[in-house]
């Protein structure tokens, strides 16, 4: 986006668009390495910087990444993290978007 290519908002908007059914969470074998787990985990991401803001999104991340580098960790570890950052429950958010196997049409309203 910076490099004037198109918009996070547009890639993202492109990518829930094309989005097929099936968990992010628990791709199939033949969905291991297929759209869910890499387009669809970036579909919630996006959707996931909606919901908690910018200040928070980018927070989750890089305390993510300076604290986890170089280990294994699992969603779910990732998913108590965001809440801890976040402050809040991400229950309701992870479950739509993260768990569901049909993810809702629309991104969320910015800070909804």
């Amino acid at each position: 986006e910076n490099a004037g290519f198109t918009t996070v908002a547009n890639q993202a908007a492109r990518a829930l668009a094309g989005r097929p059914p099936g968990s992010s969470a628990d791709p199939s074998v033949d969905d291991l390495f297929g759209y869910n787990s890499y387009d669809g985990g970036a579909v919630v991401l996006h959707a996931l910087r909606l919901t908690v803001g910018d200040a928070a999104f980018f927070e989750i991340l890089r305390t993510w990444v300076t604290e986890n580098e170089g280990r294994s960790r699992s969603t779910e570890d990732f998913l108590a993290h965001a809440e801890l950052v976040a402050g809040r429950s991400l229950t309701a958010f992870f479950d739509t978007w993260l768990y569901a196997q049909r993810p809702p049409a629309d991104f969320p309203v910015a800070g909804g």
